[in-house]
């Protein structure tokens, strides 16, 4: 599953485009809007996205310049410009900054869902590719690399840290800095594959998504455990925001094409004398508190619960708030959860599709509203999700045959 953030100034073009993209069918985990350049590069910045879709003509800063900045966090985005203006130069700009394409408006839904089809497929190409690439690269591990990874390892089991003898070892660390701890917890290594070269694997892949952005050593824990240290280099805490994102991806990839479920979580920044004891304490509560598919920051007094008592968590809390946001994005983050691994495991656990429960709950309790109170039907819509009561009587006539004034009217006739 991947996520899209679409960039536009004019609010009537940004919902549309929400609206067209939602309803499509793509692998989209993750719509998001932003009506001006600022906005976008904040979302941006807190979680780069997979996709962005963008206007290059807007006030203040335009989309050239935001796309600018944004390939400064992460590089790896793919990018769609739209605009009205057929201008060659900003054409030109766009495949400088190596555009996706160049689109203009007005553009045909089908026009527009063709080309997102397209990006589709080169994010899941280029990740084919990169699982490949790394899965060879593995036979030519740098030895240095396993000398520094079995060292932390002895350090680990015997509760006690030397840096110096890892700096001699080649840990590229500064040890003035404070470090992060990257705990990935697995089901199971791929058919065929020892635990050991499964670890190699991660190593190799997290080592690239990092690359550029700080320094990563780790070593394998256990059988179904991996723990790396990672240093940030940027002095921005923004410039790392590409390595949250790429093994989220990293994750949901595995789940989805390789049926290969795992659990990340990466600490608060950490000083290296609580490295070996928070290492401890993540890997107890990854294993005794977490169910797979969990993805999100370490926190002492967070208790997420199992994998299946999750599952009723989300349950509970979308019972009790039928008017917050309960998008797969919104509900992902809050729970730290994968978006496809919680669209999947809710589905299997609760009977029933996410999108669809959402929906059923928020008409019943609309229903509840409409009978046993007086407020207005927009005041209604509103207060169970639904963003104008254009949408919410349409929707409702369609899973009740009746409008909700209808609805309303023949729960007092039967009452009387």
């Amino acid at each position: 599953m991947y996520s899209i953030l679409i960039v536009d100034d004019e609010k009537i073009i940004l919902d549309g485009l929400k609206s067209t993209i939602s309803g499509a069918g793509l692998p989209f985990s993750e719509v998001c809007t932003a009506s001006s350049a600022r906005e976008a590069l904040a979302a941006y910045e807190k979680s780069p996205f997979d996709v962005v879709l963008t206007d290059i003509s807007m006030p203040q800063s335009d989309g050239l310049e935001m796309v600018r900045k944004m390939r400064r966090i992460w590089s790896h985005s793919i990018i769609l410009f739209l605009t009205g203006y057929q201008r060659f130069d900003y054409a030109r700009e766009a495949v400088r900054l190596q555009g996706f394409d160049y689109l203009l408006k007005p553009i045909a839904d089908e026009e527009l869902l063709c080309k997102l089809q397209e990006v589709v497929s080169k994010l899941n190409a280029e990740w084919d590719l990169r699982f490949e690439q790394e899965t060879a690269a593995i036979r030519e591990t740098d030895e240095n690399v396993r000398k520094v990874s079995d060292l932390l390892k002895s350090q680990y089991l015997a509760k006690r840290w030397n840096f110096s003898t890892l700096q001699e070892s080649g840990l590229p660390f500064d040890r003035n800095r404070k470090i992060r701890i990257l705990t990935i917890y697995y089901e199971k290594a791929a058919q065929g594959e020892g635990a050991g070269q499964f670890h190699e694997k991660l190593t190799s892949i997290i080592s690239k998504m990092a690359y550029g952005y700080g320094y990563l050593s780790g070593f394998q824990a256990d059988e179904n455990t991996s723990v790396f240290l990672i240093q940030k280099s940027a002095v921005s805490e923004t410039m790392f925001a590409g390595v949250y994102n790429a093994l989220e991806e990293m994750q949901s990839y595995f789940f989805t094409e390789l049926n290969q479920k795992m659990t990340i979580i990466i600490s608060h920044q950490c000083a290296w004398d609580d490295w070996i004891l928070l290492a401890e304490k993540m890997i107890r509560q990854i294993k005794t508190d977490t169910g797979f598919g969990i993805f999100g920051k370490y926190e002492e007094q967070e208790d997420p619960g199992t994998g299946n008592v999750l599952m009723y968590k989300i349950r509970e809390y979308i019972l009790g708030n039928p008017g917050a946001d309960l998008s797969l994005g919104a509900l992902s983050g809050k729970f730290h959860i994968n978006p496809s691994y919680l669209s999947r495991s809710f589905h299997a656990e609760i009977r029933i599709p996410l999108s669809q429960f959402i929906l059923e709950t928020r008409l019943n309790a609309a229903k509840t509203m409409l009978l046993d109170s007086d407020k207005k039907i927009f005041e209604i819509a509103r207060e169970v999700g639904f963003e104008t009561q254009g949408y919410f009587t349409k929707v409702f006539s369609r899973e009740t045959g009746m409008t909700p004034k209808q609805y309303r009217q023949e729960g007092v006739d039967n009452a009387k």
